[in-house]
């Protein structure tokens, strides 16, 4: 039974860094997402926009009152789902790129998002309503909602393009490190391991925050997760026959080994 468990403990600690490792490779590409998204929506709502310039034109200029507005409301329709989709795709993004780096501040893109939706919701709405009024040709009510369903799609750009500058702006918040712990033995260099060692520490010389090592909540002793850039101090919580020196070191990409961490190496003392 206590090898089963360890087992599985094993497993969601394998887990738990392979999910780290994952995040810390992918949180540009999780931005990069975002924005890729905000463009097409972009696309969607000029795509959406020019369809409704073509009817107006066939209607108003045109006088064509057998103008195609079924067509209209499909492409229409085709486009502001397109738009629903992509917004989800952004949010899936915000939450991903959130759980991984927690200096990130989403709540802008998300009210961004929010409101498109909003606008989206009132551009159906009006395109249905503009279909029904020209097929019945009431040229007064449809030249209002021309204007208000222009408006809607104007709305659903200017909020795109403004997500785009906020996913930028983002893109600029500190990055975050994975830390890997190891031993060597302060009298021959030998790699160690000690159990003894009651977890590890990063302190921030600038801000003298700390960061720990969280193994009571199941990770690994030897790691400390989710440490932003910047310079520290890296030391071991010494017991009384042993413990370890302790180093400086600056964070940064150069460091970061393949498997997503930076090696710190203490030297580990005992009596």
């Amino acid at each position: 039974m206590k090898k089963t468990t360890q087992t599985l403990m094993m497993l969601v600690i394998g887990l738990l860094l392979n999910l780290q490792v994952f995040s810390q490779q992918s949180v540009d590409s999780e931005l990069d997402g975002m924005i890729t998204a905000t463009q097409q929506i972009e696309t969607s709502a000029n795509r959406a926009k020019t369809a409704l310039k073509t009817l107006v034109i066939m209607y108003f200029v045109d006088g064509t009152t057998t103008a195609n507005t079924q067509a209209f409301l499909t492409q229409v329709s085709h486009e502001l789902i397109t738009i629903n989709g992509l917004s989800g795709v952004v949010l899936n993004h915000v939450f991903n790129a959130e759980s991984i780096n927690n200096n990130i501040d989403t709540n802008t893109t998300e009210d961004l998002i929010q409101e498109v939706q909003g606008a989206r919701f009132q551009a159906n709405t009006n395109a249905i309503a503009l279909v029904k009024a020209i097929e019945n040709n009431n040229a007064n009510v449809a030249y209002q909602l021309n204007r208000s369903l222009r408006s809607n799609f104007n709305t659903i750009l200017n909020y795109s393009k403004q997500l785009q500058t906020e996913i930028e702006s983002l893109k600029a918040a500190p990055k975050v490190y994975n830390i890997r712990i190891e031993l060597v033995d302060y009298r021959t260099g030998a790699p160690v391991t000690s159990d003894a060692i009651d977890g590890y520490g990063a302190t921030n010389v600038t801000t003298n925050r700390n960061y720990y090592s969280e193994y009571r909540q199941g990770e690994p002793r030897d790691v400390i997760l989710g440490v932003p850039e910047g310079t520290y101090r890296f030391d071991g919580r010494d017991g009384y026959f042993d413990g370890t020196t302790s180093t400086t070191l600056t964070l940064s990409d150069s460091l970061v080994e393949p498997d997503g961490f930076i090696v710190v190496t203490l030297s580990y003392w005992y009596e």
